[in-house]
């Protein structure tokens, strides 16, 4: 075995403790990509939204469900969807009362009656609370009993609902062509959004 000069030997040293700070930080590195790995499933089950999931909305069932809550879908979701989220129907809800096609919004409450029940929108999901008309939910006929709101003017607010979906506010009801400042103040302590 070769003998070494004392230079050779501090040159071997200082490379041997480079050598083990480079194996130690490579395990300190590793340790913790391994914890964020782990806390990132973590922070979306307590609750945090990750990037994916900006997109989702909150919707409550109430009434005839097995689950009544509050419930997480993906923008988009259909009252279906919401039926199927919270455990299904109970045998005695009307499912013909709910359109199960229509889309759902953040924020919105979907009330599911039993046979023979009139919802919180009234009879054809057309009224509200007090006798209010749901804008969301009426049909022509039901807004058509508004004052100023004729046959043409209710079919626009239908087609204008069909077209960019439920209104968020009663407010938004003056973006429909024809329903100015003037008319709303005249029909919106008569109207509600569900």
């Amino acid at each position: 075995m070769p003998v070494l000069t004392r230079r050779q030997k501090i040159i071997a040293g200082v490379a041997g403790v480079l050598l083990l700070l480079t194996a130690a930080i490579a395990v300190v590195t590793a340790d913790r990509g391994r914890e964020e790995i782990k806390l990132q499933p973590a922070a979306e089950a307590a609750g945090t939204p990750a990037k994916a999931k900006e997109e989702d909305i909150y919707v409550h069932a109430a009434g005839k469900v097995k689950n009544p809550g509050l419930y997480r879908l993906p923008a988009g979701s259909r009252v279906n969807d919401l039926i199927e989220k919270a455990g299904g129907l109970l045998p005695e809800a009307d499912a013909n009362a709910v359109n199960l096609a229509a889309r759902l919004n953040d924020g919105e409450k979907v009330y599911f009656p039993a046979v023979g029940e009139a919802s919180p929108g009234g009879s054809g999901g057309g009224g509200g609370d007090a006798g209010l008309v749901n804008i969301n939910t009426a049909d022509a006929a039901r807004l058509d009993t508004l004052p100023g709101i004729g046959p043409s003017l209710a079919a626009r607010i239908v087609e204008y609902r069909r077209v960019h979906g439920p209104f968020r506010r009663k407010e938004d009801l003056k973006n429909v062509p024809g329903i100015g400042e003037k008319k709303y103040q005249d029909i919106k302590d008569l109207i509600t959004v569900q």
